[in-house]
């Protein structure tokens, strides 16, 4: 059973908003809901009445975490020169050669979450509604003080999920060593792709069984050490959003990250949609039918750094180093074998937490995220002079009547990130096909939606509010606050 709620703040119509803005009419104010969030630092609600009973531990997403150097301690990733920039974003390149001569350049260490920037706060807000209105104290994970139960796992995002889960399973042993009880369980706030990491965990805790060709059986090993998980814009069945940013690369105000830079990590691969989604379309909506888990498709539909524009700036950087012509087909090549290899881990990944999880090793999710805002669901293929293109965007068409069609087609209702039908593992992901296999189906207790961007998500308020519900009600009263429970005759 998973009942769907959603918030209750009415919506505010937007001629509403913009007369607000131009009038300063205060009859908005109290007629749109939506403009009067809570203040979760003075109305703390139930942690007046519950302390927390099990440590929590917050897993940031894709981006989340900031990355340095450990040699030199020079932040790669988590400071505005990292965005205003690239030039340095090469450094965040993950070897496409196993064990190859670059291999240990890429060894970037996560050292603390990306909590803010140019006033804008990510996670920081979170975690100090956390301790203002929870309960929680704020200790690290690696070494906490008496007292301590709350808890920020970073880890490098780049890289393979599997490997981030078998740190987590590492850090979370160590961390009930530390607290001096070794059958404590904890519970589980993930963000997006932390919600991947959260699920792989729980069903094969820190085992790396992505290695045979054989089908992958959950031993529920991570499952035992957690009480509740829960998945915040978690891409469940992935995002097209991870095919938009391997072809485009990480592309905001600035371009802090180049498609020669994305196409190395292995993480965008897992978070891709599965087989059997419908991710390409043409302007009526029609399925066009492209194998993404295809290398030669890839090339031949000039995705990512097979692309015009990528493969003349690859030339130009090979120009510059001094290397022979022939080093750019070298190059392709190793580029090709390193695609093989990384869609078909992506593709054992998305088989092992699709496998269900063993009786009585269940873990109890809930959902949080949004549905408010347009969500790239399908890629348009057009058919151009010089041949076809595929795009994520309406690009040259916005102010083209081509656009409203072509929006059709690429949107849904999401986070601007994560589709609905991907946080709740909806059939409706797969074009209204039936899919492959419904073992892929997330063991949701239940779902709560907001109107929130994915990467503000942690900061609602109404989210807020509501995980403080669902952490502290089960818990034990603070002392000298009694619940009081009026018992109906004949209940």
């Amino acid at each position: 059973m998973n009942p769907l709620l959603r918030s209750s703040t009415p919506k505010c119509p937007f001629f509403a908003v913009a007369l607000l803005a131009a009038t300063g009419c205060s009859f908005f104010l109290f007629g749109c809901g939506i403009l009067k969030k809570p203040d979760l630092s003075r109305a703390n609600g139930i942690a007046r009445l519950r302390k927390p009973q099990h440590p929590l531990v917050v897993i940031p997403g894709f981006l989340g975490s900031k990355l340095r150097d450990p040699k030199t301690g020079k932040v790669l990733w988590g400071t505005m020169g990292n965005i205003l920039s690239h030039d340095q974003s090469y450094r965040l390149a993950c070897p496409i050669v196993p064990d190859g001569p670059d291999a240990g350049e890429a060894n970037l260490e996560a050292f603390a979450i990306y909590d803010s920037l140019w006033g804008v706060e990510y996670y920081r807000k979170s975690l100090r509604i956390l301790w203002q209105a929870g309960g929680y104290q704020l200790g690290d994970i690696q070494h906490p003080r008496p007292g301590d139960n709350a808890f920020v796992f970073v880890y490098d995002w780049r890289k393979d999920i599997v490997d981030s889960a078998q740190r987590l399973a590492g850090a979370l042993e160590k961390l009930k060593r530390s607290l001096g009880d070794p059958d404590i369980k904890f519970d589980l706030l993930a963000h997006s792709q932390g919600g991947l990491l959260a699920r792989y965990y729980a069903k094969y805790g820190s085992a790396d069984v992505l290695g045979g060709e054989s089908p992958s059986r959950p031993t529920g090993d991570g499952a035992k050490n957690l009480n509740k998980v829960i998945l915040l814009g978690t891409p469940n069945q992935g995002t097209l959003e991870a095919l938009k940013i391997l072809h485009q690369g990480v592309k905001k105000v600035f371009r802090p990250m180049p498609p020669a830079v994305t196409f190395t990590m292995p993480a965008l691969y897992e978070m891709l949609p599965p087989s059997g989604t419908t991710n390409f379309a043409n302007l009526d909506g029609k399925p066009v039918p492209i194998d993404l888990y295809d290398p030669d498709s890839w090339v031949r539909e000039k995705l990512s750094i097979f692309s015009d524009e990528q493969q003349e700036a690859i030339y130009r950087q090979v120009q510059k180093g001094g290397a022979s012509p022939s080093y750019l087909e070298t190059r392709n090549t190793k580029s090709r074998e390193f695609l093989a290899r990384a869609l078909a881990r992506a593709q054992r990944f998305q088989a092992a937490l699709a496998a269900p999880a063993p009786l009585g090793q269940e873990v109890a999710f809930y959902a949080f995220g949004s549905d408010c805002i347009p969500t790239l669901k399908t890629a348009v293929v057009m058919e151009e002079k010089g041949g076809r293109r595929i795009y994520f965007e309406p690009g040259r068409y916005r102010r083209d009547q081509v656009a409203d069609r072509m929006a059709k087609v690429l949107f849904g209702p999401g986070d601007g990130t994560v589709l609905m039908e991907s946080l709740l593992d909806l059939p409706e992901i797969y074009g209204g096909a039936a899919p492959p296999s419904r073992e892929a189906a997330v063991n949701l207790n239940s779902a709560f939606f907001v109107c929130e961007s994915h990467g503000l998500l942690p900061n609602d308020p109404i989210f807020q509010n509501n995980l403080f519900y669902l952490l502290l009600y089960g818990s034990d009263p603070i002392s000298g606050h009694a619940p009081a429970l009026a018992e109906r005759a004949g209940s």
